[in-house]
């Protein structure tokens, strides 16, 4: 009986503490990642200094890494550590995102300055997410002129489709983005490239509320 009891209070102490050590890691996990998502770049540096690069690496439940985190908070310190730290720019989240397409997607004042950093350090600029849109083509779904501008001056295809056969130009303009779309004619675009439908994106204009399409 006596050994009996030893072996479950063992048990039941090795189970303890194993859930303590795993609820001090997913703690840990969460600082790291709200630090790098805030540009907290001495917090940070200090959780890679004293936990390994690797830790840069652990994700949370949408599959979001530090690097991930840092680029949808436009938080450009954080991702220059984290890319300096070796973590890899064009990882997908869960949700089929790399670095990159979170930068773009973000408010944050600095987001087309963190996109153009990744664009210069790694980042794959025809890298399609889950739903088929390169950057470019989330850039004129978005309403991004400035990152469009900066991916095709970095020789980005400008003649990339959608899974609907529409290219940059046709989104853009259905979008009424309509520097975006300045953008996109000022390298190039050919306003006559029809999509899958047959439709032109000079057709896509005519009609729109915004006259400026």
């Amino acid at each position: 009986i006596r050994w009996k009891h030893y072996c479950a209070t063992s048990i039941q102490a090795a189970w303890r503490g194993f859930v303590a050590r795993r609820k001090l890691v997913g703690m840990r996990i969460a600082d790291v990642l709200r630090a790098a998502e805030a540009n907290h770049y001495d917090k940070l540096l200090y959780y890679f200094e004293n936990f390994g690069d690797g830790i840069g690496n652990e994700a949370d439940e949408l599959g979001n890494n530090a690097l991930h985190r840092a680029s949808n908070g436009a938080a450009k310190r954080t991702v220059k550590l984290c890319l300096a730290r070796g973590i890899d720019p064009n990882l997908y989240n869960g949700k089929g995102m790399t670095p990159l397409h979170l930068a773009m997607s973000t408010a944050k004042p600095e987001r087309d300055a963190v996109a153009a950093y990744l664009m210069d350090h790694g980042s794959y600029i025809e890298a399609p997410d889950y739903d088929g849109n390169t950057p470019l083509l989330l850039a004129a779904r978005l309403g991004r002129a400035a990152i469009a501008g900066h991916l095709l001056d970095r020789r980005a295809d400008i003649h990339v489709r959608d899974f609907d056969g529409s290219t940059a130009l046709q989104v853009a303009a259905i979008h009424e983005h309509v520097g975006t779309v300045r953008s996109l004619l000022d390298h190039g675009a050919p306003p006559d490239d029809a999509g899958a439908d047959g439709i032109t994106p000079l057709h896509e204009g005519v009609g729109r509320v915004n006259k400026g399409i």
